[in-house]
């Protein structure tokens, strides 16, 4: 009796995935609770989001009807939506710590085209589970998703990036651990999501693995300020 390794290796990535992005959240949830600090308390909440938001993908993901239906993509979408608003936030608190205010490669002005990017990909999806569904699609239907979708991308890899260079500039040693970590783990998930919609098997699991690993070493970069400031209450 032959051994399926891809099948094997499909079935018990997602699930190991899963199970890291529930501690995730439930981590993240219980740091959150017991930081006093607005900032580093949402950072801990955002989390929270993230790996709800892909436990849920991940779960979807492994149920056949829900899968094959849009619902899979609504999730990746959000998904992609709650990572760069996550990045967002997180990037704003990184220029108010920066004792120059220097304005990371001008985010200031590219966010909010960027949040346009990422919106776009919701009536993109729509139009591709309405006509791409037929024996013959359009070809244009394949060409707006490939468009929006390299635009999503530019757009994540550039939010990777501002992640780093605001860890460059913040003197805040936590915020700097946590937002080098927190680049690591959007790279991931990046990679993991566009996987997604180009493998056949569930192999996109396996960067969501390493995504779920730094988001759980990124929510407990804050648990030491949870100590002390539990200390100093």
């Amino acid at each position: 009796m032959s051994i399926d390794i891809p099948t094997i290796i499909g079935t018990l990535v997602p699930l190991i995935a899963a199970g890291i992005c529930l501690l995730v959240a439930i981590k993240a949830v219980e740091i959150g609770r017991v930081l006093v600090s607005p900032v580093f308390r949402r950072r801990a909440f955002w989390i929270a989001a993230v790996g709800v938001f892909l436990l849920s993908v991940l779960l979807v993901g492994d149920v056949p009807y829900l899968a094959a239906s849009g619902v899979s993509f609504i999730l990746f979408l959000a998904l992609i939506l709650v990572i760069f608003a996550f990045v967002d936030s997180t990037v704003l608190v990184a220029l108010e710590t920066d004792f120059f205010h220097r304005n990371t490669l001008r985010w200031k002005q590219v966010r909010w085209p960027s949040y346009a990017i990422v919106l776009a990909l919701f009536p993109s999806i729509l139009v591709y589970i309405v006509f791409g569904s037929s024996a013959n699609p359009p070809a244009w239907v394949s060409d707006q998703i490939n468009l929006i979708g390299a635009a999503v991308a530019a757009v994540i890899v550039y939010s990777v990036v501002a992640l780093i260079v605001a860890s460059r500039r913040t003197p805040d040693m936590t915020l700097r651990r946590h937002l080098k970590l927190l680049s690591l783990a959007v790279a991931c998930l990046a990679i993991a999501v566009a996987n997604a919609f180009t493998i056949s098997l569930d192999l996109y699991a396996i960067p969501a693995v390493v995504a779920a690993f730094f988001l759980y070493r990124a929510v407990m970069s804050l648990s030491p300020m949870s100590r002390i400031e539990k200390e100093i209450a």
